[in-house]
C-alpha cells in the first residue's frame, strides 16, 4: 500500500459473501490510448468468463474480457467488490475516495473480494493479467499539463527508471518496470506541472505523493530529491527534446545545472551534460488519476 505522508492509517478488507450480477454495459473513463488491448470493456453477462467490478454507480456493474495477457488504465469509481469469473488472476490497483491511499490487490481466479473500505467504495485506476509487455509506453510520454511520465537512463554502466526506496526520498536509478508491482511503479511516475518559478518550464510532482515534488536538493551540489518543502526555482525544470523520444532535464534556478546518471546509480546534477543526461520519456509507469 502507498499511503499520502499526510495520512498514517493502514486500512484493511474483507471478503464478500456474494455479488449480483447485472447485464449492463457501463463504459469507463478509458481511452485506446490507455491500455494494450489484452483486457477490454464488455456488456456484463454472468454466463460468461469475466472481470466484474460492481459499483453503486446508477448503471451498476462494469465487466471486462481479457486474452490472458494484458493491462488496462481505467476511471471506474465507487467499486465496492470484484467477481473474477476468468479464468486467470488479475491485479487490481485502486484508490480510496479520502486522501491519496493507493492499494493493490491480485484477485484470484473464479473468487470474490470487496474494494469497500469502511463503506466508503474505491476507485480502481488500472487492472493487469499475466505478464503484458514490458517496452509498452517506452518513449511516449508526453510533456503537458497534467500528464504522467516516467524517466529512464541507459547508462554505460548503470541503468534505469528515475524513483526513489520506501521511506527514502532522495532520487537514483531503480529497476522498475511495466511488469512491476503498482507501489513501485507509483514510486517511478511523475506529473507534469505547470513550472512552479517559469511558466516556460514545468516541475514534476510524485504520482505517489501528491505535493511533493522532485527538486534539486541545495542551491549547489548534485542531490536531487523529492520534498514538500519545495524552493520554486530549484523544483522547476527547463526540458529540452534531444530526440522524438528522449529529453534532458536543467534545473531553472540558474545554477547551469543538468539531470545526469552517475553511473553507479545514484542521480546527480552537473554543470556539463552529457549522454548520461539523455533520458528516454516513457508515459508514466503508474497514473494516480
Amino acid at each position: 500500500m502507498i499511503m499520502s505522508k499526510r495520512l498514517g492509517t493502514r486500512l484493511g478488507l474483507g471478503m464478500l459473501s456474494a455479488l449480483t450480477a447485472v447485464a449492463v454495459l457501463v463504459t469507463p473513463a478509458v481511452a485506446a490510448e490507455d491500455g494494450d488491448g489484452g483486457i477490454a470493456a464488455t456488456t456484463c453477462n454472468y454466463g460468461r468468463a469475466q472481470i466484474q467490478l460492481d459499483t453503486s454507480n446508477p448503471g451498476g456493474s462494469v465487466c471486462f474480457e481479457t486474452t490472458g495477457t494484458g493491462w488496462i488504465r481505467t476511471d471506474i469509481e465507487k467499486v465496492y467488490g470484484v467477481y473474477n469469473r476468468s479464468s486467470f488472476d488479475v491485479v487490481i490497483a485502486f484508490r480510496l475516495v479520502e486522501g491519496s491511499v493507493f492499494w493493490q490487490e491480485t484477485i484470484k481466479a473464479g473468487t470474490v473480494r470487496t474494494l469497500d473500505v469502511d463503506r466508503s467504495r474505491s476507485r480502481v485506476i488500472e487492472m493487469m493479467v499475466g505478464t503484458p509487455s514490458s517496452t509498452s509506453g517506452q518513449g511516449q510520454g508526453v510533456i503537458e499539463d497534467g500528464a504522467s511520465v516516467s524517466f529512464y537512463q541507459s547508462g554505460f554502466l548503470s541503468s534505469g527508471t528515475l524513483g526513489f526506496d520506501v521511506f527514502d526520498d532522495k532520487a537514483k536509478l531503480k529497476s522498475v518496470g511495466q511488469n512491476s508491482g503498482f507501489e513501485d511503479r507509483l514510486d517511478a511516475s511523475f506529473v507534469v506541472q505547470p513550472g512552479l518559478s517559469d511558466d516556460s518550464c514545468v516541475s514534476f510532482q510524485s504520482a505517489a505523493y501528491p505535493g511533493m515534488y522532485l527538486q534539486a536538493a541545495a542551491a549547489s551540489g548534485g542531490g536531487v530529491i523529492r520534498t514538500m518543502n519545495t524552493v520554486a526555482n530549484r523544483a522547476t525544470w527547463c526540458v529540452t527534446h534531444a530526440s522524438s523520444t528522449q529529453v534532458r532535464l536543467q534545473v531553472a534556478d540558474g545554477t547551469g545545472r543538468w539531470l545526469e546518471n552517475d553511473i553507479l546509480g545514484s542521480v546527480t546534477l552537473r554543470t556539463a551534460s552529457s549522454n548520461n543526461g539523455l533520458w528516454r520519456l516513457d508515459r508514466g509507469l503508474a497514473d494516480p488519476q
